[in-house]
């Protein structure tokens, strides 16, 4: 075998080559280790881990062992890799190949492809060969230079090497290979007509004869894609006819009117129909012989003057098209046969549509109509669908860019709870200032409203000048009046509008803009102020680049975010929104920034602009007007954040007025039995969306709306011939027919998160941390204590307590919290002297906890029935005994404001269905303030203990009370109580410890 050979081939097909059936795969499969970093093995979190593959090769003398890898051919690969370096064979590498050795080897593939011994080679090339040795005259033996370029790898990777560039120019490889050719004078001959090449001596005819095979005659769809004089383009189904002594280029040139396939451009593979576009090639300029000095590419002809862009072909391959276009899916496998598959109107809008990020999430959803690319990302899971970091990825392989690039910062931030605070003491003390002196002004002046009116703008005043101090923004001479436009645009927007700015760090799912004010800035961070407790947030920069390492986008979102992987989702999802626009709306001016001046946390920048154009498509016709009584506005219903599910259908419909035959006519177009979406984050269509979220579980609705773009209908219609025929007609619109299956409310963190600044759980947590400090306590339980959020606070705040337990049933959180704990302890200085994490129920008595300084229950007692909540209550206040208890729990009458009912209180008229719902799915009950009063006040009476009620999230003061209410025990007597005859069998160390950290000793 040749050396070119060798070299076109993979490693494995080289020892395939040598050795054959001696050569023994055996593939060996590696499961990475669970285990956490630096955190027990008992406390190891259940993770999926995706399974490694090695690889061992036997070969007659010798056996290699690949690394490990994920998937199974690239272990086999890297094995026959190793096995050829001990062999002695050194494959050749692209990437560090000179421009002039890059010439060299093409002239030299080139020489192979047209030798005797490459005709009956298992290639693509070589059944191309075979094809043109049946024609006849100048033709015979001519194989297209466009073939060459497209589908010889080797000839691709030289090129690259010398251009980049070539990889989205296939003019260019075309050029390039043009260029080796005519290095060859007595080798080959280049066709002074069209761009082929033929061998200057004939092939033997013994080999042409052996190489004639008997044939059929195939047939198959394709979609013709034609110019129009007015600018657009008309797509049509066509079906192609190929017999046996034809050559499949040939054909598609005649329909596209061109002499022969010599004439034809290939784009790359598209789609996963695995189809090309084929169209004319550009004329070069018989003048202009320069390029087959220098290589450089060939100055099209001005035929874009007489047909104007081919925006649908252009857009599908990315390529700039200003001719008719084939788009067909046929060509010779290496085993010479010649397969094809249909290419239809719908897989071929299918495609059309999936060229942008918003047209890949709507595939992978099969929701082409109803469908769209969220503008926020809140959670991993309510999200649906690949997540916006995958999306941008597969957007860049598409549209062959290089992977991008992702670079995350940190930086030290005041805690959002202390910013707010300072900001509400300011803007209190500045009211205070300003109604003083407007009062006395009003008294002064001759009217009520001059007097209201002259306070209210103060206020704002005020406001804003506070709002200054934590803001920096980039236009720091734009004056006051722009930060007032921004406060009072803040305190107004609904929830489409400051979703829209994005999440705010430490706080998953906040549409508050306050957090990200506080990061806007010249270029630089903000500092903490000294002596505050400081967090570190995440922030990410995504750059997108072309293969030949060319900016074509860079975005530099300015929010931070609490987790790093919502800093990527997130500017991932930045970036696929310009994206999407720029595809979207292509005759929009392409240097137009794609952000307002409320939007200044984030920048794009492109470079390079996108081959390929979507014409904005208007409907066919307007839809007809109905007149519809008018009623009165519905409200919302269904929370934000709520995960929806529903059934619907979208149907084409065109009235019987308006039919050519006289009769009504209706088309389906999408149905789906069931969806699930997330409400608030754009993920469906608005005006489907709107009228789910005033549904109630188990209503049908029925709407119509105006149409779509026609490729969007025909990508998604069951029957693109009838629909087509109904887009025809004068239409009146879509109509939807849905059915809400299910709700579940969102989160419990989601809903605090959205009315609570700081979030709900920070505040219950700084409400025990106060607790604490203000006590001289030494030793503390935290009962329930989760993933420890409240054992974790202890340690970033000094206290009087030099030993601390954590108790709960759920291994995998306290698997968390051990980690979290051990991670921080040995970062820094920690004031306590040890931590224990124990696994129990807290129903049960463990006689190591007994007459503790402080006992803590926050949020935990909603998730027992009520009879184990007070059995939990007689627990701890008889035998655990804890000079201090602090419990929290749920305000069942504050739930009509989290689930935006609009209503504060619920009549006691009102049927179980209308009353408000639980927080959180997982919660057994949810008290009222006189429940929860009546719970605590009988357990503190019978085991002697006071009991003050109090709460966070809201004012006490007034209806509906608090959102959390807390009860704080304490102890009126310190008598001994003898615990052992209290416990009626049993062990007194039920617990287990499961964690255990001292100062002295470390980590044990």
């Amino acid at each position: 075998m040749a050396d070119w050979e060798k070299q076109a081939l993979t490693p494995k097909e080289i020892i395939h080559h040598k050795f054959g059936a001696k050569a023994s795969y055996r593939i060996e499969e590696v499961h990475a280790s669970s285990s956490q970093d630096d955190c027990p093995n008992e406390l190891a979190i259940p993770q999926k881990v995706p399974c490694l593959y090695r690889c061992h090769l036997q070969l007659p003398e010798f056996s290699v062992v690949s690394n490990v890898f994920k998937k199974k051919k690239d272990a086999e690969q890297s094995a026959a890799e190793l096995a050829l370096e001990k062999l002695g064979i050194h494959l050749q590498d692209n990437d560090n190949i000179t421009v002039e050795e890059a010439w060299d080897d093409i002239v030299e593939r080139i020489k192979y492809i047209f030798s005797d011994e490459f005709l009956s080679a298992d290639h693509p090339l070589g059944s191309h060969l075979r094809a043109t040795l049946q024609m006849d005259g100048e033709r015979f033996g001519s194989l297209p230079v466009s073939v060459i370029s497209t589908f010889d790898t080797k000839i691709i990777n030289l090129c690259k090497a010398i251009n980049p560039s070539v990889d989205s120019d296939p003019i260019l490889a075309m050029s390039y290979v043009m260029k080796a050719a005519a290095k060859l004078p007595n080798y080959i001959v280049i066709s002074p007509h069209v761009a082929s090449l033929r061998r200057k001596n004939p092939y033997p005819p013994a080999i042409v004869k052996g190489l004639a095979t008997p044939a059929e005659s195939i047939t198959f769809k394709a979609v013709y894609i034609r110019c129009t004089t007015g600018g657009g383009e008309v797509v049509e189904p066509v079906t192609l006819d190929i017999s046996p002594d034809q050559y499949y280029l040939d054909v598609i040139a005649k329909k596209l009117g061109l002499k022969d396939g010599g004439l034809v451009m290939i784009s790359r593979m598209i789609g996963k129909a695995e189809c090309r576009v084929y169209s004319a090639i550009p004329k070069f300029k018989s003048s202009d012989n320069s390029w087959k000095a220098h290589g450089k590419r060939p100055v099209a002809e001005s035929s874009h003057l007489e047909k104007t862009q081919n925006g649908k072909a252009s857009l599908v391959c990315g390529l700039d098209i200003h001719s008719d276009a084939v788009v067909a899916s046929v060509g010779y496998t290496s085993s010479h046969d010649l397969e094809h598959n249909d290419v239809t109107l719908k897989s071929f809008y299918r495609i059309w549509t999936g060229v942008s990020p918003n047209g890949i999430y709507k595939l992978s959803r099969e929701a082409l109509v109803t469908a769209h690319l969220p503008f926020s990302f809140t959670a991993k899971s309510t999200w649906r669908g690949p997540l916006p970091r995958e999306i941008l990825s597969m957007f860049c392989r598409q549209q062959q860019l290089a992977e991008p690039v992702f670079t995350i910062s940190t930086t030290p931030v005041r805690p959002l709870s202390e910013i707010l605070r300072s900001f509400k003491k300011l803007q209190d003390s500045e009211s205070d200032e300003t109604n003083n002196q407007y009062v006395s002004r009003g008294n002064e002046n001759s009217g009520w409203d001059d007097n209201n009116s002259m306070s209210w703008e103060d206020e704002d005043s005020g406001s804003d000048d506070m709002y200054d101090q934590y803001t920096s923004w980039k236009d720091e001479n734009s004056g006051l009046e722009n930060t007032k436009k921004q406060y009072r645009k803040d305190k107004d927007s609904g929830w489409d509008d400051s979703d829209d700015q994005y999440m705010s760090w430490r706080e998953e799912d906040s549409r508050s803009e306050d957090t990200n004010k506080q990061y806007r800035s010249s270029g630089k961070e903000n500092v903490p102020v000294s002596g505050t407790r400081t967090e570190t947030g995440y922030r990410c920069e995504v750059k997108v680049l072309s293969k030949s390492h060319d900016l074509v986008l860079e975005c530099s979102p300015g929010c931070f975010y609490e987790k790093e992987s919502y800093a990527i989702q997130n500017a991932s999802l930045k970036a696929l929104s310009w994206f999407s626009c720029f595809f979207d709306d292509l005759d929009a001016d392409p240097e137009q920034p794609r952000y307002t001046n409320e939007d200044l946390n984030w920048l794009f920048r492109r470079s390079i602009m996108i081959k390929g154009t979507r014409r904005h498509e208007h409907p066919l016709c307007k839809p007809r007007t109905v007149d519809m009584l008018r009623k009165p506005k519905r409200v919302q219903t269904i929370a934000n954040g709520s995960l929806v599910t529903i059934c619907y259908s979208v149907s084409v419909e065109v009235d019987a007025d308006f039919s050519r035959n006289g009769k009504c006519l209706k088309g389906l177009i999408e149905s789906n039995k069931e969806i699930e979406f997330e409400v608030g984050n754009g993920s469906m269509n608005p005006h489907l969306e709107s009228v789910v979220t005033q549904m109630s579980v188990g209503q049908y609705a029925c709407f119509v709306t105006n149409l779509p773009a026609e490729g969007l209908v025909l990508a998604a219609a069951t029957d693109t011939v009838r629909t087509r025929s109904l887009l025809s007609e004068l239409s009146k619109g879509l109509e939807y027919s849905v059915q809400l299956l299910g709700v579940k409310g969102p989160t419990e963190k989601r809903m605090e998160a959205d009315y609570f600044k700081p979030p709900l759980s920070k505040q219950r947590v700084e409400f025990a941390v106060k607790r604490i400090q203000e006590s001289s306590a030494s030793t503390l339980v935290d009962f329930g204590c989760g993933s420890g959020s409240l054992l974790e606070s202890l340690l970033d705040f000094p206290t009087s307590l030099h030993t601390i337990f954590g108790v709960d049933i759920s291994q995998k959180r306290l698997a968390r919290a051990a980690k979290m704990l051990h991670a921080k302890v040995n970062k820094g200085a920690c004031n306590l002297k040890s931590i224990t994490l124990y696994d129990g129920s807290i129903l049960e008595f463990d006689y190591r906890l007994h007459d503790i300084d402080i006992g803590t229950c926050l949020e935990v007692i909603e998730h027992m029935e009520e009879d184990e909540a007070f059995q939990f209550g007689k627990t701890v206040l008889s035998l655990f005994l804890p000079k201090l208890l602090i419990v929290s729990t749920p305000n069942y009458e504050y739930n009509t404001l989290l689930h935006k009912s609009g209503a504060a209180y619920q009549p006691r008229d009102k049927t179980e269905s209308q009353l408000p719902k639980f927080r959180n799915h997982d919660h057994k009950f949810e008290w009222t303030r006189a429940q929860f009063s009546q719970w605590a006040s009988k357990l503190a009476k019978r085991y002697n203990y006071s009991v003050e009620f109090t709460g966070v999230g809201g004012s006490g003061n007034m209806d509906p009370g608090c959102a959390s209410q807390i009860a704080v025990f304490k102890r009126q007597s310190f008598s001994e109580v003898n615990v052992g005859k209290k416990v009626a069998g049993g062990a007194m160390h039920p617990y287990k410890a499961i964690w255990e950290w001292q100062k002295a000793n470390g980590n044990k």
